[in-house]
């Protein structure tokens, strides 16, 4: 509801979080591949939960593809990827680096674009799960019948408010995001008629997909925590 009072132009993410970020956090990565377009921060650690965002798009437009990679208990960025490939072709990389990572995949399907991303997954057999909007996949443990009717993914658009929201609430509460990519796209990243969006010869490809990740991460992973924490207490009682 507040960003209907927002005029346009309005920074999305504030002056001043955009500032502590990059003295704080941005680092060069530590492994370039896949001709620069892939950037790794930190290696897969044993043991620790990750979240895979990817935002798609057809691979011939004016917006690349991208996907980001978060660890979930060091609150940080480990691994983006932004250039301009086929979804199908997108899904393959996504495949092999979030196997890496045995990463919780969350995809956009907004328009259909990531759908093919999404069942490419699915074909490849995909381990480290994927996201289905309205559905709990995060607990592997417990299965939802209503899964096999939807695709995987979600739809962003219908929730691009909480999404976005997600990130600005992560980045101001000392997430360590790693990316001068991705810290260049916040920079022209604003509210236009009260939607969050690009400002005009921008991108937000990045932003899309960490933001995914980060919501995912806070509507999945945290309740799954949560869950966790509370059967440990309950053992721990009998």
């Amino acid at each position: 509801m507040e960003c209907n009072f927002l005029g346009s132009g309005d920074s999305v993410i504030p002056p001043e979080t955009i500032e502590k970020i990059k003295e704080n956090s941005i680092r060069q990565p530590i492994n370039k591949f896949m001709g620069g377009a892939l950037w790794q921060w930190k290696e897969a650690q044993m043991g620790h939960k990750y979240i895979m965002g990817i935002d798609v798009s057809r691979g011939d437009s004016a917006d690349a593809s991208s996907i980001c990679i978060i660890d979930f208990d060091e609150g940080e960025q480990v691994l983006e990827y932004v250039a301009k490939v086929p979804p199908d072709v997108l899904a393959e990389i996504a495949y092999k680096w979030g196997t890496m990572y045995n990463a919780y995949c969350v995809i956009d399907i907004t328009g259909g674009m990531g759908i093919s991303t999404s069942r490419k997954l699915q074909e490849l057999s995909y381990q480290g799960g994927l996201y289905v909007d309205n559905v709990d996949t995060s607990n592997k443990w417990k299965w939802d019948p209503k899964i096999n009717d939807k695709i995987p993914g979600i739809n962003f658009n219908s929730k691009r408010v909480q999404i976005i929201a997600s990130l600005e609430e992560s980045v101001r509460h000392d997430f360590k995001l790693k990316s001068p990519r991705l810290l260049n796209e916040m920079n022209s990243f604003v509210y236009i008629n009260g939607r969050p969006d690009h400002q005009k010869g921008g991108h937000d490809d990045l932003i899309m997909s960490m933001a995914m990740a980060m919501y995912v991460a806070e509507a999945s992973f945290s309740q799954l925590t949560k869950v966790t924490e509370q059967t440990k207490a309950m053992i721990n009682s009998w």
